[in-house]
């Protein structure tokens, strides 16, 4: 799909891969409404689109902030609307707001549990049928959906996260096949490691191990440009599932061609990886 002059809704555009994301569409001319529960950091975003434009002589889009918490469908069902009074009917939904939980499920506090499933999950199935009657309208419209490689591989330590993006895959797959007649079309993005505050911000049972694991993924995050650069590609092309990072890669095709191999094998090693 064209990116030029249609209007994009990005949720957790307030840092992170979010921000990056908002970066290379205000490059490719779309307008921006973007979601966040932190609206400082929203303000940030947009500043830094504004200055980038500024710097590259790129004409700034129009970027509206929209303090929302996906995890409430009330706070949800007021955004969008707002979002519908301010824009041309949105043409693309990217959805990637999350949080993260780590830490053994027999340990976990149920409320950190359950925040995972609540945000992850039924925050973003709120926001997608929120906008559904708004990208239906147009004659070319996309859901793309960061998931992650913990959506085709459970680890341990990661049962809240992994059930979160499992349970949104599933969802999307379903809905990409509803949508099959229809304008709207489903990409879904299988990214591998991240250095991003998802799990800086994590809830755990375990400090150190948090602190761990951030260090492991801060050296084995695969570059933010390499990253965007492809999601963009996808949304572009139409692209349906995206995986992305060697890792990743590795994961899926272990997964289907030797399924019991594969988690023979984790559950043999995982001792050695440091944050397990």
């Amino acid at each position: 799909m064209k990116l030029e002059k249609i209007t994009a809704i990005v949720t957790g555009a307030g840092g992170g891969l979010g921000r990056a994301l908002c970066f290379r569409l205000a490059e490719a001319g779309a307008h921006l409404a973007l979601i966040d529960i932190n609206q400082s950091a929203l303000q940030e975003t947009r500043f830094k689109i504004t200055q980038r434009c500024i710097t590259t002589g790129t004409v700034t889009p129009e970027i509206t902030l929209h303090k929302i918490d996906i995890a409430e469908k009330n706070s949800v069902r007021r955004g969008i609307n707002q979002i519908a009074k301010q824009h041309a009917t949105p043409a693309l939904l990217i959805n990637n707001a999350g949080v993260a939980h780590a830490g053994p499920f027999i340990d976990s506090p149920e409320r950190d549990f359950d925040r995972v499933l609540r945000t992850n999950l039924h925050g973003t199935i709120a926001v997608t049928r929120a906008c559904m009657p708004l990208l239906i309208r147009r004659p070319e419209a996309m859901i793309c959906n960061i998931l992650s490689d913990f959506a085709l591989l459970g680890f341990p330590g990661k049962s809240a996260y992994a059930a979160s993006k499992f349970g949104l895959r599933g969802f999307m797959e379903s809905l990409a096949l509803e949508l099959n007649s229809t304008s709207v079309r489903i990409c879904n993005v299988y990214p591998g490691p991240l250095d991003t505050d998802l799990i800086r911000a994590s809830t755990t049972t375990d400090a150190d191990r948090l602190r761990r694991e951030a260090d492991f993924v801060r050296l084995k995050a695969i570059p933010m440009e390499r990253v965007t650069n492809r999601i963009i590609r996808a949304i572009q092309s139409n692209a349906t599932r995206v995986r992305i990072g060697r890792e990743t890669y590795l994961i899926d095709w272990a997964l289907r061609l030797f399924p019991r191999w594969t988690y023979t094998l984790l559950a043999r090693f995982m001792h050695k990886i440091d944050f397990v």
